[in-house]
């Protein structure tokens, strides 16, 4: 079990999350030239969408 010390207590008060990510260390995925390319296609399409919405007033 992980004890509490002066430094993490310190951390958990500034930032919570960031405690818990230093705690854990996950691995993040690594994403690939194609699935990085798809995101970049769906974001620009969600842009698209969001600037030909009409006004309501």
């Amino acid at each position: 079990m992980p004890s509490l010390t002066k430094s993490k207590y310190t951390t958990f008060r500034k930032c919570p999350w960031c405690l818990w990510l230093g705690t854990h260390k996950l691995d993040f995925q690594v994403i690939d030239a194609s699935t990085q390319a798809r995101f970049t296609a769906d974001n620009e399409v969600e842009n698209q969408k969001i600037t030909q919405k009409k006004c309501c007033f």
